[in-house]
C-alpha cells in the first residue's frame, strides 16, 4: 500500500483553523476501507466529506462518509475539518490504515508535532477586523490570507495607496469599504509598472477531471450520467463543456471564426446528489451535451466572497472618452476587478475611475450578485479586448442591478470565444452599446434605463450590437436568443434597432437608418435623420417628426403602415402609431386622418420617462391630447404634396349646414378606449362620431361615471353633480358632419370604469362598454373534457358471479348488458384475476401483463338495446376471486339518448343545480345562476366572455368549508404573453395596469387580462363575506 498525503489550511485564527486533507493511492492495489488517524490537541467541531469514526483522548480516526470507502489506484479522496484549539498545534503522527504515508512538502510543513505559534489576531470573536488608510497592500493581503472562515475586513473611509494587486484565492471572506466615494483606493504607477493585470483578483483555477458523459444530456436536464469513478460528491461545483466541431459550426451558421479549441457549449452547476454514476445537479444544464464527447470536471470554485463599498482609482489622470485606441500599450487587457471561478459571489457599490482598460470582468461565475457598480473612463479603448465596462465570460444565472458607465469602449459585453447564459442585467445609465461579441449566449435579459449616445464622440457601435457572423474575433450570436429592452434612448450615428420596454418609452434613433419598436405602454418615437421604421406596438404612441408638416408627402398603405416622405429625401415608415407630431406643432391623428394645431415637439427628460406612473406625473396622461391647444383643422398648403385621405378642408355650406339641433342618435356613435392604467387610476378616451350630414353646434356632453375625475383633455368641465359630469368640447364650435370629436379624462377607481350613460346636447346616445371586454373563446379541448361525448363504456353494465367451485378451481360467469337505446357492436371486457383461466365459453380471451382481455363471439358481437352477452370461464385457483378492475368497450351504432344531468350550460342564461355529491358546473355563455348544493363543487370558467361585468354569473351557495372552488385555470390571464398564463391574486387592491390580475370587492370577483384595468371577467359569489386566494384554481 502506497498512500500519499497532501494538506492545506483553508483558514487559521487565534483559537482554531480549518484544514483539508487529500489522500491519494499511489499503489497498484486498492486501499480497502481507508482510515486516517492522527493526534490532535484540539476539538473537531465540523467535518465535511468524512466521519469521525473514533475519538479517544487526543487521537482521532476519520473514515469516508459513504458506503464505498475504498481508494482505487490513482484515486484521490479528501475531507475537510474545523478545529478549535488553544495551543495552535497542527495534527501529527498521521497514519493511513495504520501505516505512515508519504507527505507533500506542504503537508510536511503543516503536519508536525511542534507547536506552531499563532500571532495575536486583529479579528474579533465575530471574525471582523477594521483597518484604515495607513494600511498597505501587503498588510491587507496578509490579513486576507490569514483571516478566519467567514471573516469581514472593514476598510474605513479615507484615501488608500496600494503598490501591489490584492488577490483573493480563498472562500468565505468579505472586503467591505465605507462606500464608493468614501473608501478611495489608488493603485499607484508602481503597481502598474510591475506588470500586475488587476487591482482586485478573486480567482480559483483548481480543477479535477471527472470523466466524459456516458449519455446525451438535453438542455435543461439536471442529471448527468458518468462512470462510477468520477469522484464527485454532493456540494461539488462542476463545469461541463464540449469542444466545437465542424458540424456544430454548420448548425449555428458560423463560417468565419471556426475555433475548435474554444468551447461555446459550457455549463456550471452544484452537485446535490450522487448515486453511482448518476449525478444530480441543482439546476438544468445550460446547453445540450453529447454522450462520449462532453467532459465534466470538478471546479474548486471560491464560494461566499464579497467585495463592497469602495472606489478604485489610478494616477493616470482623466481619459479621453472619444479616443478609441490603446494609449497605454503596456497595460492592454488590464482588468481592474476580476472574478474568475466563483459561486455566489457578491460585488456591490464599487466604481472604477479612469482605469487602464476593462473595469469589471466576471468569468466562470455561477449565481453572481452584482449591484451598484460604476465604470467611468478607460485609457485603452482600442481593439484586442480593451476598455469594457462589464465583461461576462462564462457567467451563469447571475443577477446584475444598477450598473452605470461612461467613457468606455463598450458597456455590458458578452465575451467572444465563450458563452454566458441566464443572466438578468439592469443598466441604470450608459453612453455605450450593449455588445454580444461572439458566443452562443442565450437566455439573458438586459434592461437599460438610459442609453444616451454622443454622435460626435462615439461612432464605434450602434446602441445594441450582435455578432451576426463574418467576424474573426468571435462566433455568430443568435439575436433572438436574448431579450434587450430600453426605456430612454438617444441613438448613435449607426443603424440602430431598439426595442422598448412595456412601461412607456422614449426612443430617438438620431443618425442612421433606425428601427424603433415600442412596447405596450404609451411611447414616443423619434427616428431622427435617415430612413427609419417606427413601430408603436400597443398603447397610445406618438411619432415626432424632424420637419414641418408641409415638408412631407404622406401615404397610407393597405397594410396599415404609413409612409412619411420628407423633403430632404428621407422616408420614414410608421406602424401602429396613433399620432404624428410635426416640427411646427401640427398633429396628425391617424385614426381619423385629421390635422390639428398643437405644441411643437419637445423631447422628454429621462426623469419624465422613468418616473413610475403611480407617482402621477405626465406619464399618466395621454401626451398627444395634452399637446393639442387649438382644434380647428389645418388646411394644407396647395403647393406642397397632399396627404392621402386626410380631412383638412372645411365642408362647403351646401354640403353641411350648421344646425342647432342634434341629429338622431342612430347617426351618432360613441367609442371608448383606455389610454393608460396605473394603480388606482386610468385615462380613458371618448370619441363621438357624427355620421349625419348636419353639424352639431356648440357640442356639450353629459355623462355619468362611477369614478372621481380629476382632469379633462380636449374638454372643459361645466358642471358636476355627484357622478354626473357636463362638459364642453374644446375642439371647435361644432361637431362637423361626417367627422368625430374626441376628449379624454383622468379618473380614479379600483377598475377602469366606463361611462354608464352619455348624452350629446340632451340626446341620449347608445354606449357599448362591453366592447372594452377582451378575452379568448373557450378552448374546445377543455370544453370537450367537461362534457365528453358518450362512449359504449358508459352503457355497458357489468356483473359477475361464481357458478361452481371445487378443490383447486372454480367456474365463473360475466354478464355484459347494453343499457343504451342503440346497438353496441364488438363488445369486450378487460379485468385482472389472481388465478389462471384455463377454459372459456362464448368469448375469446388474451392474457396480458395486467390480466385478461375478452372479446365477444357468436351472438355477443352485436348487442341490441337491453340484450346481455354472457361469458363463462374456468379458473385454476383456490381463491374463488371475482374479477377486479373491470372495464368494458365497444362501438356505438348511432347516437344514444343521454340524460342531461343539468351541470353543463348552453349559450343562453342557464340555472344549473348540483347534487349532494361533488359536482362540476359550467354555465358557458350567458348570465347563469349556479347552485352546487352539498359536496365540494367546482365552478368552471373557460373564457372571460362567459361572465362579464355586463352579463355576469352568480354562484348562489359557495361553501368554502365543503371545498367549493372557482376554477379559472382554463383562462389565459395575459393575452400579450406567449403561452397560457395564470391569474395573479391581488386581493382587494386596485388594478395596477398589469395583465392577469384578479381582485375582489367583497364577494365579487374581477379579472383583467390585458392590463387596461377594464373588468374582463366578473363573477358574483354568494355564501361568503369575501373571496380569498384559496377559493380559486388559477
Amino acid at each position: 500500500m502506497r498512500s500519499f498525503i497532501h494538506a492545506s489550511l483553508s483558514s487559521q485564527w487565534n483559537g482554531g483553523f480549518v484544514m483539508e486533507i487529500f489522500i491519494t493511492n499511489q499503489g497498484t492495489e486498492s486501499i480497502v476501507d481507508y482510515r486516517v488517524e492522527f493526534t490532535l490537541d484540539g476539538t473537531i467541531t465540523d467535518i465535511w466529506d468524512g466521519v469521525v469514526d473514533a475519538h479517544s483522548s487526543d487521537r482521532y480516526a476519520i473514515i469516508g462518509d459513504d458506503t464505498d470507502n475504498d481508494i482505487a489506484p490513482g484515486e484521490t479522496v479528501r475531507f475537510k475539518f474545523k478545529v478549535l484549539t488553544e495551543s495552535g498545534m497542527m495534527p501529527s503522527e498521521l497514519t493511513v490504515n495504520g501505516a505512515t504515508p508519504e507527505f507533500s512538502p506542504e503537508a510536511e510543513t503543516l503536519l508536525v508535532a511542534e507547536t506552531q505559534s499563532v500571532e495575536s489576531s486583529p479579528f474579533d470573536d465575530n471574525g471582523e477586523a477594521t483597518v484604515g488608510p495607513e494600511t498597505t497592500a501587503a498588510e491587507l493581503q496578509a490579513l486576507i490570507d490569514a483571516a478566519p472562515e467567514g471573516a469581514v475586513l472593514h476598510l474605513t473611509a479615507g484615501d488608500y495607496r496600494f503598490d501591489a494587486m490584492i488577490s483573493v484565492s480563498r472562500s468565505d471572506i468579505s472586503i467591505v469599504g465605507a462606500g464608493r466615494g468614501e473608501t478611495r483606493i489608488t493603485f499607484t504607477d508602481e503597481v502598474l509598472a510591475s506588470g500586475s493585470s488587476h487591482a482586485f483578483l478573486v480567482e480559483s483555477k483548481a480543477t479535477q477531471f471527472a470523466g466524459y458523459l456516458e449519455q446525451n444530456t438535453a438542455m435543461g436536464d439536471d442529471t448527468l450520467s458518468l462512470k462510477t469513478d468520477h469522484g464527485l460528491q454532493a456540494g461539488d461545483i462542476v463545469r461541463i463543456w464540449q469542444d466545437n466541431t465542424e458540424e456544430y459550426f454548420a448548425e449555428i451558421g458560423d463560417t468565419s471564426w471556426q475555433k475548435l479549441n474554444a468551447p461555446l457549449r459550457t455549463s456550471m452547476a452544484t452537485v446535490v446528489a450522487v448515486d453511482g454514476g448518476t449525478v444530480t445537479l441543482d439546476r438544468g444544464v445550460h446547453f445540450g451535451f453529447d454522450g462520449g464527447a462532453a467532459k465534466v470536471q470538478r471546479y474548486d470554485a471560491l464560494e461566499n466572497v464579497t467585495l463592497q463599498g469602495f472606489t478604485v482609482g489610478y494616477e493616470l489622470g482623466p481619459a479621453d472618452k472619444a479616443d478609441f485606441s490603446n494609449t497605454l500599450s503596456d497595460l492592454t487587457n488590464y482588468q481592474a476587478i476580476k472574478l474568475n471561478g466563483t459561486v455566489g459571489a457578491q460585488v456591490s457599490d464599487i466604481e472604477v475611475i479612469n482605469g487602464p482598460s476593462t473595469a469589471f470582468e466576471f468569468a466562470l461565475s455561477l449565481d453572481l450578485h452584482a449591484d451598484s457598480l460604476g465604470a467611468h473612463g478607460a485609457f485603452n479603448k482600442g481593439s484586442g479586448g480593451n476598455g469594457y465596462a462589464f465583461e461576462l465570460r462564462e457567467s451563469y444565472d447571475g443577477n446584475f442591478t444598477q450598473l452605470e458607465d461612461t467613457g468606455m469602449r463598450h458597456s455590458v459585453l458578452f465575451s467572444s470565444w465563450r458563452s454566458s447564459v441566464g443572466n438578468d442585467i439592469h443598466v441604470r445609465a450608459t453612453d455605450r452599446d450593449i455588445n454580444f461579441h461572439g458566443g452562443q449566449d442565450h437566455g439573458n435579459t438586459v434592461h437599460v434605463e438610459q442609453s444616451i449616445r454622443d454622435a460626435d464622440a462615439d461612432g464605434l457601435s450602434p446602441v445594441l450590437w450582435y455578432n451576426d457572423g463574418g467576424e474573426t474575433f468571435g462566433a455568430i450570436t443568435e439575436a433572438g436568443a436574448n431579450q434587450i429592452r430600453f426605456d430612454y434612448v438617444v441613438g448613435s450615428r449607426r443603424d440602430d434597432e431598439i426595442h422598448g420596454t412595456d412601461d412607456g418609452v422614449y426612443l430617438d434613433g438620431a443618425l442612421g437608418h433606425d428601427t424603433l419598436i415600442g412596447g405596450a405602454g404609451n411611447d414616443i418615437l423619434r427616428g431622427g435623420l435617415g430612413n427609419d421604421v417606427l413601430e408603436g406596438g400597443a398603447g397610445l404612441d406618438t411619432a415626432h417628426m424632424e420637419q414641418n408638416y408641409d415638408a412631407y408627402t404622406v401615404r397610407f398603405d393597405g397594410d396599415g403602415s404609413i409612409q412619411m416622405a420628407g423633403s430632404g429625401g428621407d422616408t420614414d415608415t410608421l406602424i401602429g402609431i396613433e399620432r404624428v407630431l410635426f416640427a411646427d406643432g401640427i398633429v396628425l391623428d391617424i385614426a381619423t386622418r385629421t390635422l390639428m394645431q398643437g405644441s411643437v415637439p419637445v423631447a422628454p427628460t429621462p426623469e419624465e420617462i422613468l418616473t413610475p406612473p403611480e407617482q402621477e406625473t405626465a406619464a399618466d396622461e395621454p401626451v398627444a391630447e395634452e399637446e393639442i391647444v387649438a382644434s380647428e383643422p389645418i388646411e394644407p398648403t396647395p403647393e406642397t404634396s397632399t396627404t392621402e385621405s386626410i380631412t383638412t378642408t372645411e365642408p362647403s355650406e351646401a354640403e353641411s349646414a350648421v344646425d342647432t339641433s342634434t341629429p338622431d342618435s342612430s347617426k351618432l356613435d360613441v367609442g371608448l378606449a383606455v389610454v393608460s392604467r396605473w394603480s388606482g387610476g386610468y385615462v380613458m378616451r371618448v370619441e363621438v362620431a357624427n355620421h349625419s350630414n348636419s353639424d352639431v353646434a356648440s357640442p356639450e356632453i353629459t355623462f355619468t361615471l362611477p369614478a372621481e375625475i380629476t382632469t379633462f383633455y380636449g374638454a372643459t368641465l361645466l358642471e358636476r353633480d355627484g357622478d354626473t359630469y357636463r362638459i364642453a368640447y374644446d375642439g371647435g364650435d361644432a361637431l362637423k358632419a361626417d367627422s368625430a370629436m374626441r376628449f379624454s379624462f383622468k379618473a380614479y377607481a379600483p377598475v377602469s370604469e366606463p361611462p354608464t350613460s352619455l348624452a350629446l346636447n340632451g340626446t341620449e346616445l347608445t354606449l357599448h362598454p362591453e366592447a372594452l371586454v377582451v378575452g379568448e373563446a373557450a378552448d374546445p379541448a377543455l370544453l370537450a373534457a367537461l362534457d365528453p361525448a358518450p362512449t359504449a363504456a358508459d352503457f355497458l353494465a357489468l356483473t359477475s358471479n361464481i357458478t361452481k367451485t371445487w378443490s383447486g378451481g372454480y367456474m365463473s360467469e360475466l354478464l355484459v348488458t347494453n343499457t343504451s337505446d342503440v346497438v353496441i357492436e364488438q363488445p369486450s371486457v378487460s379485468f385482472s384475476l389472481p388465478g389462471t383461466i384455463t377454459d372459456m365459453w362464448n368469448g375469446e380471451y388474451t392474457a396480458t401483463d395486467e390480466g385478461y382481455i375478452v372479446n365477444a363471439i357468436n351472438g355477443g358481437t352485436a348487442l341490441d338495446p337491453g340484450e346481455t352477452w354472457r361469458v363463462s370461464y374456468k379458473v385454476r385457483d383456490d381463491s374463488d376471486a371475482l374479477p377486479e378492475n373491470l372495464n368494458a368497450e365497444g362501438e356505438l351504432v348511432g347516437v344514444p339518448t343521454v340524460e342531461d344531468d343539468g351541470h353543463i350550460g348552453a349559450e343562453s342564461d342557464d340555472a344549473l343545480l348540483g347534487t349532494a355529491a361533488s359536482d362540476t358546473l359550467y354555465g358557458g355563455l350567458g348570465s347563469d345562476s349556479l347552485t352546487g348544493n352539498e359536496g365540494g363543487d367546482r365552478f368552471v370558467y373557460l373564457s372571460t366572455f362567459e361572465s362579464t361585468a355586463f352579463d355576469s354569473d352568480i354562484i348562489l351557495d359557495f361553501d368554502r368549508a365543503e371545498g367549493d372552488l372557482v376554477d379559472l385555470s382554463g383562462i389565459d390571464a395575459d393575452l400579450a404573453t406567449e403561452g397560457e398564463q395564470a391569474f395573479a391574486w391581488v386581493g382587494n387592491a386596485a388594478f395596477s395596469g398589469t395583465a392577469g390580475e384578479l381582485r375582489s370587492e367583497g364577494g365579487r370577483v374581477q379579472g383583467d387580462v390585458n392590463g387596461d384595468g377594464v373588468v374582463d371577467l366578473q363573477i358574483d359569489v354568494l355564501g361568503i363575506d369575501s373571496v380569498r386566494a384559496e377559493d380559486f384554481m388559477l
